[in-house]
């Protein structure tokens, strides 16, 4: 009855005092900006160059020098390696990863996985201060996908759309 106390899920990379808040966000902000998605038919393509790759790394490697030990930071690197085709590197990181923690979800299934499970930064953007949706989460909820994997900053989430009227809210809500 009075066993050990839960621990808490922490919000990871999502948290807004993460000691690396303004490096992740700068990493965010460049993978918004160089990371192009498409939609063909029910699938997401993904496009990026080397350089933009590269920056997004940079940055990430900015945020591990404030947070070392933060094994999403080093998944999230492992992706942002895969978007600059670099990924014998990206694998070495995934490899880190489970050095420290064999037990790793994201990291395990990446690598036991590669060719499927795919990385962060094929998913699209998404962020409680997005005032459109993204034009494959708009695909995809036209293919009746409500519920959606996308990237929040540098980690995966789960987006909920369900195509509303704008006479279903009440005044005050909607602009």
């Amino acid at each position: 009855m009075f066993g050990k106390p839960k621990k808490k899920a922490g919000l990871g990379l999502a948290d807004p005092s993460h000691i690396a808040r303004q490096e992740i966000d700068e990493a965010s902000h460049i993978a918004d900006q160089a990371i192009r998605l498409a939609v063909a038919g029910e699938h997401t393509l993904m496009q990026s160059n080397s350089a933009d790759a590269m920056r997004i790394v940079s940055a990430i490697e900015k945020a591990l020098e404030k947070s070392p030990d933060d094994l999403e930071l080093l998944v999230a690197k492992s992706g942002a390696l895969c978007c600059g085709l670099q990924f014998k590197t990206a694998e070495e990181v995934i490899d880190q990863v489970l050095s420290i923690n064999p037990e790793h979800f994201e990291a395990r299934q990446r690598k036991d996985h590669w060719e499927k499970w795919t990385h962060l930064f094929s998913y699209p953007s998404w962020s409680d201060t997005a005032t459109t949706l993204h034009p494959v989460i708009a695909a995809h909820l036209r293919y009746g996908q409500v519920v959606q994997i996308v990237r929040d900053g540098l980690q995966a989430g789960i987006a909920v759309v369900r195509p509303a009227q704008r006479q279903q809210f009440s005044a005050g809500i909607v602009k």
